[in-house]
């Protein structure tokens, strides 16, 4: 259950529980320092639980930096060892595309639905939770690579499971006059139902079947789910979730399209007005554009725009951070990040995402014919 459905149902003291939680753990590491990172204790964890901790406290949105930078410390220690192992042996190490869970337990010691976790639990830190933690973010980008990768290859190597009413909500967005792909990957690993082309306007569509809901309580999402929902709109999706019991209650296929037709004409009204707010106290102190090699940046990036698959983050994060302030200042956007604000790059391309979002989510409506 997650952390915001249990305080609905009057659990209140549940923060004060993972604050708990996580100050005891710490205090029995010896991590409870700032800098600590005594491994003793972690290292009589089982993968699982480590997996397992870190999904929930990210699943559950409590956010504990200390807590999540010393089990990621502990994670990719055990990691580390397994890859150290291999590379004594002679062992060759296998391709992403080439996994399978005997060999994940061989090469990094976590079976593939932990290393799935663990992939949401990297997406949470860097796109998700108060703009990052430079510390953690900084311990994340020092993990080995191949590591990295394994994660992201281990969570997008599931098999998609296309139900009938799922394909029917392609077909009737289709007979809208929209063009759709299905079971579109993002370039983070998630996996969207439906997207509605060009990807790069990151617009989807989600069908939650009965198993996104819990059985005593039919109308409210799973934790999982929810996190789903939260990364993708933390990655830059604006999404229109299709409960089954919603769906299933339309009786025929032009009340299914005019409930479709409505629903994202709403949803995109509604991401206008959160994106024109945000990016007002964006704008409210930037300067204007004055550099060449801004424009420049700005240019080689709108100019990609034709391509359908074109993602605009893997564009981003081509950019140094020098340079990702150069093309805020290039649109109009505050280019300053303070302290608190997070992670500088983490800030920046979230403030660019939301800019670009903005700026196509403005035609949107015409160009869909909605």
């Amino acid at each position: 259950m997650s952390l915001g459905l249990m305080q609905k149902n009057g659990f209140d003291q549940v923060p004060e529980l993972y604050d708990a939680l996580a100050t005891a753990i710490l205090a029995r590491s010896g991590s409870h320092q700032k800098g600590d990172t005594n491994l003793s204790e972690a290292n009589s964890w089982t993968s699982q639980e480590l997996a397992n901790l870190a999904w929930a406290y990210a699943c559950a949105d409590h956010v504990d930096w200390a807590l999540l930078r010393f089990l990621w410390s502990s994670i990719v220690a055990r990691a580390q060892a397994f890859h150290n192992k291999i590379i004594s042996n002679n062992y060759e190490l296998t391709e992403p595309s080439e996994i399978n869970d005997e060999i994940l337990c061989r090469n990094w010691g976590f079976n593939m639905e932990e290393l799935r976790q663990l992939h949401q639990v990297v997406l949470h830190i860097r796109y998700e939770a108060c703009g990052g933690h430079a510390a953690l973010l900084s311990d994340i980008a020092r993990s080995p690579p191949a590591f990295l990768a394994q994660l992201k290859a281990a969570y997008r190597d599931v098999d998609p499971i296309q139900s009938r009413s799922q394909r029917s909500v392609a077909r009737q967005l289709k007979q809208l006059g929209l063009r759709v792909t299905e079971e579109h990957l993002t370039p983070e690993g998630l996996s969207v139902d439906i997207a509605i082309l060009p990807t790069s306007r990151r617009l989807g569509v989600e069908f939650d079947g009965p198993w996104h809901f819990f059985s005593n309580m039919p109308e409210e999402a799973t934790g999982r789910t929810r996190f789903k929902m939260r990364l993708l709109r933390a990655t830059g999706w604006t999404v229109l979730h299709i409960p089954y019991y919603e769906w299933t209650n339309l009786k025929d296929d032009e009340a299914k399209r005019d409930h479709l037709r409505n629903s994202l004409r709403a949803l995109i009204q509604n991401r206008k007005q959160e994106l024109s707010s945000t990016l007002s106290e964006q704008t409210s102190s930037a300067t204007k554009p004055s550099h060449q090699r801004s424009m420049k940046i700005s240019s080689s990036l709108d100019d990609n725009n034709e391509e359908d698959d074109l993602d605009r983050r893997d564009a981003y994060s081509s950019l140094r951070v020098s340079e990702l302030r150069q093309l805020c200042e290039a649109r109009g956007i505050d280019k300053v990040v303070r302290r608190s604000d997070g992670d500088a790059r983490t800030v920046l391309e979230r403030r660019l995402r939301e800019h670009a979002a903005a700026t196509s989510l403005d035609s949107e409506e015409d160009d869909f014919g909605l």
